[in-house]
């Protein structure tokens, strides 16, 4: 079992490299196409995310052509969610345990701007992604369900990722085995050897869980919060199921 879920994390890693470098340099646009609410006759409007050098992003609202009407602040991450008629952008940074809450102000729209985002033209998407004025956002109050939210879009954003990230905390149940094998041992030579493969199977799982988290945040442009949340969530879930069973069978053991 570990070694499948090394072979996972290792793939992962590889595939979030790779995408990273082809991606380097190179302003592009991302995320599912969430075309904006507007007053009857009024312009199209979508609601994408800016990436620029490395996991650099920034939310905009583009025009049927590119014209950006609305350019958000800078981040590491970003998740999208709209309900009815609001959207909301949920910006992380690497230096920041949670996230900037930013509303779409349709009244701040420029529909008269001169920056623009095209495939076919780099220079003008470069111009876009790099300038400094800010506008068509509003920031709004993290609240305790804006963070459940936050949450759930990244997940939503991204869900093979996000189930790799907890398929990595299964490899917590070998460990789990281990240990107990080890303090059920018969001898001190047998509790030694045991004891010596939890180690070397839990620094394992660390050093997997790691590379995995430092690959997803750093590379990918995965919130961080929201991988080790993933992580340690699953992780528990595993300890606990295991915890349950081992109880299970010292009940049974002792009727």
């Amino acid at each position: 079992m570990m070694h499948t879920l090394r072979r996972l994390g290792v793939a992962m890693i590889v595939v979030a490299v790779a995408a990273g470098a082809a991606q380097a340099d190179r302003p592009r646009v991302s995320g599912t196409l969430l075309p904006l609410y507007m007053a009857p006759g009024g312009p199209l409007a979508l609601l994408r995310l800016l990436h620029g050098d490395g996991t650099s992003v920034r939310p905009v609202v583009l025009g049927a052509n590119g014209e950006v009407y609305a350019l958000g602040p800078h981040g590491n991450a970003a998740a999208t969610s709209c309900f009815r008629s609001q959207c909301k952008v949920f910006l992380f940074s690497t230096v920041d345990l949670v996230p900037r809450v930013l509303v779409v102000a349709k009244s701040q729209f420029r529909y008269e701007t001169a920056y623009r985002v095209a495939n076919e033209d780099q220079i003008a998407s470069a111009a876009a992604e790099s300038a400094a004025e800010m506008f068509g956002f509003t920031p709004e109050p993290l609240s305790a369900a804006l963070l459940v939210e936050a949450i759930c879009a990244s997940i939503a954003d991204a869900p093979l990722l996000t189930a790799l990230l907890a398929a990595i905390a299964l490899a917590v149940w070998p460990t789990r085995r281990l240990v107990l094998a080890a303090r059920r041992a018969p001898t001190p030579s047998r509790r030694r050897h045991l004891g010596f493969a939890a180690a070397a199977c839990g620094m394992a799982t660390l050093a997997l869980w790691v590379l995995a988290l430092g690959g997803a945040s750093f590379v990918v442009g995965f919130p961080w919060p929201v991988a080790m949340l993933v992580t340690v969530v699953a992780g528990a879930v595993v300890l606990a199921w295991t915890a349950l069973a081992e109880r299970r069978r010292i009940r049974t053991a002792t009727t």
